[in-house]
């Protein structure tokens, strides 16, 4: 979603503006050149506004993060895939410290 769309929900690009605070000459910087909101600033409209992170920003917050390793994770060579390792969601515990004194 662009900034100029979040303009268009909140009626303006001063609402805008204020709401993220910074000028609206910089709210009509981001529409000019069809540019997203800005990341630092994609939470405060998607509480303000209600308009999902993942639609303001789906370059950064992607819908389908948490289906991925949902779906079969952890399986290693198994089903048509033909020996496709799909990564486990299971973190490994970290290599032990050799060579430290305390």
């Amino acid at each position: 979603m662009l900034a100029r769309d979040v303009v268009k929900h909140l009626g303006s690009q001063a609402a805008l503006a204020e709401l993220v605070g910074v000028t609206q000459q910089s709210v009509s910087g981001w529409c000019v050149k069809g540019q997203p909101i800005p990341v630092k600033h994609a939470r405060t409209v998607e509480a303000a506004t209600g308009i999902p992170k993942e639609d303001l920003r789906p370059d950064i917050y992607p819908r389908d993060a948490g289906a991925v390793t949902a779906s079969g994770a952890g399986v290693v060579g198994s089903g048509a895939g033909g020996g496709v390792s799909t990564p486990s969601t299971r973190a490994e515990p970290p290599e032990p410290l050799s060579g430290l004194t305390a």
